[in-house]
């Protein structure tokens, strides 16, 4: 009997040439009742190779020891693999990449030729899987990178690691897992080195404040005039070894020099911060001379000082403001128990001006009013009581216009009048009556002042109005150093935005504006004490004033630009070099971007397009008031 070995050989040399193989089977499908269907199948076709397998199928002892034979090859195959790789390891990975590109190379030639699809591409299956792990790591990689709790960690690299395994149970592809592995170590290492670095800034950054901080205290016993910058203690603080990192003195002057210099302009004492400037210059750190500011901070220093003395009449000016505000609340109650005892004709005797007096001088003390001032004002009180019996006694002088004029203008802006009145009574400027008069009409305006114009959202919208007719920010009535406005109404009503509405014009029209403003508070404040009948407490007043004066600021904003227009028509007020000769000139040429730009103004402020007498007339009297 032959045995397998000679079978093969056989085989091997003598080959039989199959037939192509039949096609398929065809399936006929047949519906039956109920949607459902059975199918037919026709029986394939016969061939050579068929033939054979069925001879192969009854040698099936011969086929079983075939089988026996090729899975011991298969064993003795991967235990020599196995001895390759130990012995020659290189080697065995060049044979294995070279087995690998085989592969790849067979698969793209399959795949070229359309054999296999997307479907059924091994290749292109894991690609796609690994694909997808790759980017959901870059949405790892940003949310680890910015989880604020995760970056406060004191573990970063425990974290990392945990996070990163997290991750990776999201992943159902061992393929995936190496392929996004690599990436997935860089973030880890990307996480761990930002959370260090952040946590190194932040005790560098901590170090640095602590060093500051340690002078804090003789910093302000300095602005102060109780320390001296070349004192031992500040040299041995500049050289404490916690400050030696560059840009330190430059960390000094930032950050703990500037905003001390800074408030003491804010608060007035801008010859002081001046003086500290000064100091600093002269500063040495160090026996052998070296000074405390560098070339490099000069510039800084130059800019600082510029800063102090552009801003310091603004803080000068606030703070005289807020002193006399203190001044006039602390003497407030004074002055008018002191006014009350002379109106009602009392005398002021030597024991009542005794205890007047040191109850003024310790509560306005205990107020913040200095000393010379309250001095002052007690003085200036007994004088007063002097002067009263006088100025109400009857006498037969004549006010003076001009003066009584001056004085109600004063008072229609809200400006205290009483010593101009005073003074006026004392010169015989002003007659019993008007005196009498003008006090009463003092002391009301005065408290429409303070009780209803100087309310903060009530200011707010006064420096709306100011701002509107100002090429400088307006706050609390005051211009706010370097900061300019972009426009103003007059440029808005004209469309003269390219050129300078002179300051005279914007001042006297802001005037009648608050004025405007004034007046229709005034009625508000009135109209709520009316509806009241005199039930309306005076914070209730008070509250129901802020709620309405959106109301009445919206109310008036057209009356405000009507009456800019209407005074603009009047020809009484300078428009500037957008009306300069030579444009007037051309208009009366009829040149045609003369009259354009003319017609142009004109018509904004009310001119109506066929009115030639009026805008002629218009730029008659402009041409008499401003320009010959």
């Amino acid at each position: 009997m032959a045995s397998l070995d000679d079978l093969v050989k056989a085989s091997r040399s003598k080959r039989v040439q199959v037939a192509d193989l039949p096609d398929a089977p065809k399936l006929q499908p047949t519906i039956r009742s109920g949607g459902q269907y059975t199918v037919a199948v026709q029986q394939a076709g016969r061939n050579k190779l068929m033939d054979l397998a069925d001879a192969l199928s009854k040698v099936n002892p011969i086929l079983q020891q075939y089988g026996a034979i090729q899975k011991a090859e298969r064993e003795y195959q991967r235990e020599q693999g196995e001895l390759f790789a130990m012995e020659s390891p290189e080697k065995a990975m060049e044979t294995l990449d070279a087995q690998r590109d085989k592969t790849k190379q067979e698969l793209r030639k399959l795949r070229e030729q359309g054999v296999i699809d997307e479907r059924s591409d091994p290749e292109f299956l894991l690609g796609i899987r690994a694909a997808r792990t790759k980017v959901q790591a870059k949405e790892f990689r940003n949310n680890l990178l910015t989880d604020a709790e995760a970056l406060q960690t004191d573990n970063p690299t425990g974290l990392a690691q945990e996070r990163i395994a997290e991750f990776l149970q999201g992943v159902d592809s061992q393929y995936a897992k190496q392929a996004v592995a690599p990436m997935l170590d860089a973030i880890g290492n990307e996480f761990v080195n930002t959370v260090t670095r952040q946590q190194q800034d932040a005790a560098i950054a901590q170090g640095k404040t602590d060093w500051l901080n340690m002078a804090g205290d003789s910093f302000k016993a300095w602005t102060a005039n109780e320390a001296e910058l070349n004192s031992p203690e500040f040299r041995e603080w500049i050289n404490d070894p916690a400050g030696a990192f560059k840009g330190n003195r430059e960390f000094v002057l930032q950050e703990m020099i500037q905003p001390m210099l800074m408030d003491m302009t804010e608060r007035g004492n801008v010859a002081g911060a001046l003086r500290k400037i000064q100091q600093l210059k002269d500063w040495k750190i160090n026996e052998k001379g070296a000074k405390f500011i560098t070339s490099t901070m000069q510039d800084s220093l130059n800019a600082l000082e510029r800063t102090i003395v552009s801003q310091g009449a603004y803080w000068q000016q606030q703070a005289v403001t807020t002193y006399n505000t203190v001044l006039d609340e602390a003497t407030g109650p004074f002055t008018a128990e002191f006014l009350q005892r002379l109106n009602e004709g009392k005398p002021i005797t030597e024991n009542y001006f005794k205890d007047w007096s040191g109850r003024a001088r310790e509560e306005l003390s205990a107020k913040g009013v200095k000393p010379d001032n309250v001095e002052e004002y007690i003085t200036k009180q007994r004088e007063e009581a002097n002067k009263t019996y006088n100025r109400q006694r009857p006498d037969t002088v004549a006010t003076d216009s001009v003066i009584l004029g001056s004085i109600r203008g004063n008072l229609n802006l809200g400006i205290d009048q009483r010593s101009q009145i005073d003074v006026a009574r004392d010169n015989g400027e002003l007659s019993l009556s008007d005196y009498k008069s003008l006090l009463q009409a003092n002391a009301d305006e005065t408290d429409f002042e303070a009780n209803v114009m100087r309310r903060q959202p009530v200011r707010d919208y006064s420096d709306i109005i100011e701002n509107r007719f100002s090429d400088k920010a307006i706050k609390d009535g005051l211009p706010i150093p370097m900061v300019d406005n972009a426009t103003n109404i007059v440029k808005d009503i004209t469309g003269i935005t390219k050129k300078q509405i002179p300051g005279n014009t914007l001042i006297t029209l802001k005037a009648t504006a608050s004025q405007i403003f004034r007046d229709e508070m005034r009625k508000e404040r009135d109209r709520l004490v009316l509806q009241g009948m005199g039930q309306l407490s005076r914070p209730e007043l008070d509250r129901q004033l802020d709620d309405r004066v959106a109301v009445v600021y919206e109310n008036i904003s057209p009356q405000i630009e009507e009456m800019v227009r209407t005074k603009l028509k009047t020809a009484q007020f300078n428009l500037g070099s957008y009306f300069d000769k030579d444009v007037l000139d051309g208009f009366d040429r009829r040149a045609p971007r003369s009259v354009e730009a003319l017609n142009s103004v004109l018509h904004r402020i009310g001119f109506q397009e066929d009115d030639f007498q009026g805008k002629a007339d218009f730029l008659n009297a402009y041409r008499t008031n401003h320009i010959d």
